[in-house]
């Protein structure tokens, strides 16, 4: 699998959530706004919960303006033979091709490319920090990701 491949399905990804996160919170802010929203009575906080729900997701939306920044960067970066932020990491999990890309943000993160499951992993994770300065050929502890190459 190409690196660019990878990096393309997932922008593909953040878009589609980006743009979903963003009708949730037009929907939300306009609800905040709206005579419905106003306190009917001192144990009515529908409007409380409303502004809490949309600032929640105008963080998600900068979380996810971040994570296409830092996507876009990948594809003018240069690829590593050791695992670093932006490497696409290929492996061997249970006898199955396994796909990693380490960001700083987006864990979780999940596009599919040739039938392989790319997967945003974190530094903070388990599996991200046991990846960072791996190479090829080299195994983490937990889960044993067996590493066949890094880009």
């Amino acid at each position: 699998m190409e690196r660019k491949s990878a990096i393309h399905a997932l922008q593909a990804q953040v878009k589609k959530q980006l743009e979903t996160a963003q009708n949730a919170f037009k929907a939300s802010r306009s609800t905040v706004t709206s005579d419905e929203s106003k306190q009917e009575g001192k144990y009515d906080t529908r409007g409380l919960e409303e502004s809490y729900l949309a600032h929640g997701l105008s963080q998600k939306i900068n979380d996810f303006e971040e994570i296409e920044v830092f996507l876009e960067s990948c594809l003018m970066a240069e690829p590593s033979t050791e695992v670093v932020l932006g490497s696409l990491v290929q492996g061997r999990l249970n006898n199955e091709s396994v796909a990693y890309l380490l960001a700083p943000k987006g864990g979780g993160l999940e596009a599919l490319v040739s039938e392989v499951e790319v997967t945003v992993v974190t530094p903070e994770s388990p599996l991200g920090s046991q990846l960072l300065t791996l190479k090829a050929g080299q195994t983490t502890s937990t889960p044993a990701v067996y590493i066949t190459s890094v880009s």
